[in-house]
C-alpha cells in the first residue's frame, strides 16, 4: 500500500505531531474543537505517521466540502444545521433558516414567561374589571362559566400555545343546540367575545402576544337579521294580573315588574338596582339613577318616578319598607337563572305559555307566548299616546337606536285613555290623585274604558 507522500504543512485546526507512548514511538492526530464534529478538541493516537496522515486527509476532506467556513463552524453545528435545512425543504417552507430560529426562540421564550390556562382562568375570575370597577353579577356568572368548561379542557396547557382554531372548535359545543345541532350565531358569538376578553387580560399579563384575539374575532358568524316587527305590548288589565300572580310567587317581583312597567327600566338593568339608586327626595315623587355600570349602553340616566309606581314601591310589604332596614337592599333578590325561573312562573299564573330551558309549562296551547319586554315597549308607547315628548322619553328610556326606529316602533300604538289606563295600574286600595285619574272619552273601547275605571279604583 502507497504511503502519502511528505507531511504537508500544517494545517490549523487538524495536525499531526510524533510523541512518545509508553516507551515507543507514536503520531497523535490533534483536531482542534472547531473541526471536530463533537464540538470538544480530539487526539488519536496512530502506531505509524502514514496512519496518521490518512485520518488526517480524511478529516480535512470532509471538512473542506463544506466550504471555507469550515476553519470557523464546528462539524456537529454545521451537521443539525444541514439537517435542520433539510426538514424545512421537506415541508416545503420557504422560511430561511433563520427566521425559523428566531421563530423557535420566540416561542420558547413565550411559553417560559407564560403559564397554564388553568392558573390564567382562575386570575381572570378574581380579577376586576379595567379601571378597577366591579363587574356585574350577571357579567361574574358568565365569566365563572366559560372559565370552567375552558379549564375543564384546556386546563393543562399553556396559555401561549392554544390555538384559535382550537377554540373555535371547543366553542362550538358549548350552549344550547338549535334543531340542526348547530350552535345559533349569536351564541357563539358571545362566547367568542368572552373568550377574546380573557386573551386581552393574559396579554395585559404577558402571558400571550395578543395575536391570537384578531384570529378568533375573524372566526365570528355573521348573524342574519330577522324581518322586522313590532313589539309585543300589554294592556293595562294584562298588566295588573301580572302584578298580582308576582305577589304569589314573590314579593319583591312586584317591584321588579312595577319599575319595567312604569319606568321603562330594562329588565337587566332592573335586576341591578339597589335602594341606593332610588332618590325618593330629588323631585316630587322621586326618581331612579341608573349609574353607568348598570346601564346597558354604559351611560347612566335618571329615570321619574311616576306616581302609580310610587304607591307600588311604598305600599305595605313593598321596596321602600324593606329598605329601611338595608340601604343595599336590592330591587329584586334573585339574580341569572334564578330570576327568568320566577318570572316564568309568574307568566304561567298570569296565562301565558311560557318556555325555558326548552321544556314547555303544562299549559293550554292556544294561551299566546308572553311578548319579550313587552312591559318595557308598552311603556313606551303609552308615554308617546300620554303626549310625552320624544326628547325626553330617549333620555329617561335609554334609547340607542334612530328617533325613526322609536318612532316607527312606539307612535300610534296606544290612544291616550289607553295610555292613562296603563299608568293607573295601583295596589288594592291605594288610589292616584284625583287630577291623574282616568278620564272619560278618547277612542278606547268600551272595554278598555271600562278596566281602567276599575284599576284606578283598585
Amino acid at each position: 500500500m502507497k504511503e502519502p507522500q511528505g507531511n504537508p504543512a500544517p494545517t490549523r485546526g487538524v495536525n499531526v505531531t510524533q510523541t512518545t507512548k509508553g516507551g515507543a514511538n507514536a503520531y497523535v492526530l490533534n483536531v482542534s474543537a472547531t473541526r471536530s464534529h463533537t464540538g470538544k478538541r480530539i487526539r488519536k493516537y496512530f502506531p505509524t505517521e502514514w496512519e496518521a496522515l490518512k485520518e488526517r486527509a480524511k478529516m480535512l476532506k470532509k471538512a473542506d466540502s463544506h466550504g471555507k467556513t469550515a476553519t470557523t463552524l464546528p462539524m456537529h453545528v454545521f451537521t443539525d444545521a444541514s439537517t435542520a435545512r433539510k426538514l424545512l425543504e421537506e415541508a416545503g417552507s420557504n422560511v430561511s433558516l433563520t427566521d425559523a430560529v428566531r421563530s423557535f426562540l420566540k416561542i420558547t421564550k413565550e411559553r417560559t414567561d407564560s403559564t397554564t390556562m388553568g392558573k390564567a382562568l382562575e386570575a381572570w375570575k378574581e380579577a376586576p374589571k379595567a379601571g378597577g370597577q366591579e363587574k356585574r353579577p350577571d357579567t361574574q356568572a358568565e365569566i365563572n362559566t366559560i372559565a370552567k368548561q375552558l379549564a375543564a379542557a384546556f386546563g393543562a396547557k399553556i396559555v401561549a400555545e392554544v390555538t384559535a382554531e382550537k377554540l373555535a372548535s371547543f366553542l362550538e359545543t358549548l350552549g344550547r343546540a338549535d334543531e340542526v345541532g348547530a350552535l345559533s350565531p349569536r351564541a357563539f358569538n358571545k362566547r367568542v367575545r368572552l373568550v377574546s376578553a380573557f386573551f386581552a387580560y393574559c396579554y395585559r399579563h404577558g402571558w400571550s402576544d395578543g395575536s391570537i384575539i384578531p384570529r378568533l374575532k375573524a372566526r365570528r358568524k355573521r348573524v342574519v337579521e330577522k324581518e322586522s316587527k313590532q313589539p309585543g305590548i300589554l294592556t293595562a288589565a294584562q298588566f295588573a294580573v301580572l302584578l298580582e300572580k308576582a305577589a304569589l310567587v314573590d314579593e319583591s317581583l312586584v317591584d321588579y315588574l312595577a319599575v319595567c312597567g312604569l319606568a321603562g327600566v330594562r329588565p337587566e338593568e332592573a335586576a341591578r338596582l339597589t335602594f341606593d339608586q332610588f332618590k325618593t327626595k330629588e323631585v316630587a315623587d322621586g326618581v331612579v339613577i341608573i349609574p353607568d355600570g348598570k346601564a346597558k349602553t354604559r351611560k347612566g340616566r335618571d329615570v321619574p318616578i311616576r306616581p302609580a309606581l310610587k304607591l307600588w314601591l311604598s305600599r305595605k310589604g313593598g321596596f321602600y319598607e324593606r329598605a329601611k332596614q338595608n340601604s343595599d337592599e336590592p330591587l329584586v333578590r334573585f339574580q341569572g337563572q334564578a330570576l327568568d325561573k320566577r318570572l316564568a312562573r309568574v307568566r304561567y299564573l298570569a296565562g301565558w305559555r311560557v318556555k325555558i330551558r326548552g321544556k314547555d309549562y303544562p299549559f293550554k296551547p292556544e294561551n299566546p307566548p308572553f311578548p319579550p319586554d313587552s312591559l318595557r315597549h308598552t311603556f313606551a308607547s303609552a308615554f308617546l299616546a300620554e303626549g310625552g315628548d320624544t326628547a325626553a322619553l330617549v333620555w329617561s328610556f335609554g334609547h340607542a337606536g334612530s328617533l325613526d326606529t322609536l318612532r316607527r316602533h312606539y307612535v300610534h300604538r296606544y290612544t291616550k285613555p289607553d295610555a292613562v289606563a296603563w299608568f293607573s295600574v295601583v295596589p288594592k286600595g291605594a288610589s292616584l290623585p284625583s287630577t291623574l285619574r282616568l278620564v272619560q272619552g278618547g277612542k278606547c273601547s268600551e272595554k278598555t274604558r271600562k278596566e281602567g275605571k276599575l284599576l284606578a279604583r283598585r
